[in-house]
């Protein structure tokens, strides 16, 4: 009997080491350096132009999500959703001159992945629109589910739901088309104002600058639509509210179209963090006050009429850089956490610049922090740099402060290389605004 005792146990512990091999086998090479990019310069896909007498129309559509439904925003574990605070909209605005067709949407979401931005333009193929910019007001207290990346549902969005994702790109596509079949004769008015005190740095780095840009719509009778661009990360919500809320982006747009301003997208600049004004011992209140003290800043803005306006936009596909994981995981993880998100992420992206009047803005499929920003602003001559559009990669932060390990950079995911990256993305997207009309296949 004690011989086969001994015989089992020596059997067993002869398929524990094989495992234990197996498994180191498979670390040593799941660590190894997996993830080739070709890099490369950036390559233009797109780029048209149309100056002359000015169309706009604007719409909002609400979402529904499918209730109950994870709350986007945070790591796990993640609170779910059985109510809606404040509803959850998406906003659009479509512009034309002449040919010229261009399609911008505004969702109280987290992000908008890649994949997500192609569902909605296959959703409003029918419309015609030259360009389609979807982007996300990054409220941390909306819907999630709508991510199919796995890297996206580990980090921020949730567990993947068909029916979460269809009720985006349902009311993204029905604002479209509303939007589109409102056109109307209209003239654009630009300003820009500085409130640094309505922001705040969420770590070491560049302060926000406060800058907030209005550009708006009106038709002869009544306004149409306005387009705010400010940095202030939506945080406001209280972290484990059980009911959805666009926070103060959301909250800030529909007191604009309340008041008679016309549809109100809200768009973000570079990071930084909403400081909570006038709330006492209340966080309830917190994301209402911001959007009130929006609100009064946002009157304070004097605009200019534009006279003939200029509709351009050009799209530029970049080659990212290799992934970097050292600064998200433990030193013995760095390489299979960075075949792990080379993995998971695209190889390459779209740096898009649109021009409306006289403002240059080039959108990002990330979050550029104040110094990002800052240096993408420089580099490609745009007057704003617009975050997390037409896809997402996550932070992007100057070189040195990736190299430094300090600031927003410590969630960045690629190497240094991916600002400078970019930068020359945008500098070629913005150079060929001047471009009549040129389409590469």
């Amino acid at each position: 009997m004690q011989a086969n005792w001994t015989r089992s146990i020596l059997i067993a512990l002869r398929y524990v080491a094989a495992a234990l091999g197996l498994a180191v086998l498979a670390f040593a090479v799941g660590s190894l350096n997996w993830c080739r990019r070709a890099g490369g310069n950036p390559r233009l896909l797109d780029s048209q132009a149309a100056q002359g007498p000015l169309s706009a129309g604007a719409a909002r559509v609400e979402l529904q999500p499918p209730l109950p439904v994870v709350i986007a925003g945070y790591p796990p574990q993640r609170p779910e959703a059985s109510r809606i605070l404040y509803p959850l909209r998406a906003r659009a605005l479509v512009v034309q001159i002449d040919h010229l067709k261009v399609g911008l949407v505004s969702i109280d979401l987290l992000t908008l992945p890649n994949s997500l931005v192609t569902d909605i333009r296959g959703a409003v193929e029918e419309l015609g629109l030259s360009g389609l910019w979807v982007s996300a007001t990054h409220s941390h207290s909306s819907e999630g589910g709508y991510d199919r990346g796995l890297l996206a549902q580990l980090a921020g969005t949730g567990r993947y739901r068909t029916e979460a994702r269809a009720s985006v790109v349902k009311a993204a596509a029905e604002a479209l088309r509303q939007a589109a079949a409102g056109l109307a004769p209209a003239t654009l008015e630009t300003g820009e104002g500085a409130f640094p005190e309505l922001v705040a740095p969420r770590s070491e780095g560049m302060s926000p600058d406060g800058r907030l840009t209005r550009l708006s719509f009106r038709a002869p009778a009544n306004p149409i639509a306005q387009a705010i661009i400010f940095a202030a990360h939506p945080t406001l919500e209280p972290r484990q509210l059980d009911a959805l809320s666009p926070d103060f982006p959301g909250l800030f747009s529909s007191q604009q179209e309340s008041g008679g301003a016309g549809i109100t997208l809200f768009l973000q600049g570079g990071v930084g963090n909403a400081v909570a004004v006038a709330v006492g011992d209340n966080p309830w209140k917190a994301a209402s006050d911001f959007a009130d003290a929006l609100a009064s800043a946002t009157r304070q803005v004097q605009v200019s009429p534009t006279s003939s306006p200029r509709v351009a936009f050009s799209r530029v596909s970049v080659s990212l850089p290799p992934a970097d994981a050292s600064r998200l995981a433990p030193r013995w993880l760095w390489g299979l956490a960075g075949n792990f998100v080379c993995a998971a992420a695209p190889s390459r992206v779209e740096i898009s610049a649109l021009q409306l009047g006289p403002v240059r803005l080039l959108f990002l499929p990330g979050e550029p922090t104040a110094l990002g920003a800052k240096l993408l602003e420089e580099e490609s001559g745009a007057q704003r740099a617009i975050a997390l559009t037409n896809g997402y990669v996550g932070y992007l932060d100057g070189p040195e402060m990736v190299q430094k390990r300090i600031g927003e950079s410590r969630r960045q995911y690629f190497e240094p290389a991916l600002l400078p990256a970019l930068a020359k993305a945008g500098q070629l997207a913005v150079k060929k605004l001047a471009i009549e009309r040129t389409q590469v296949h």
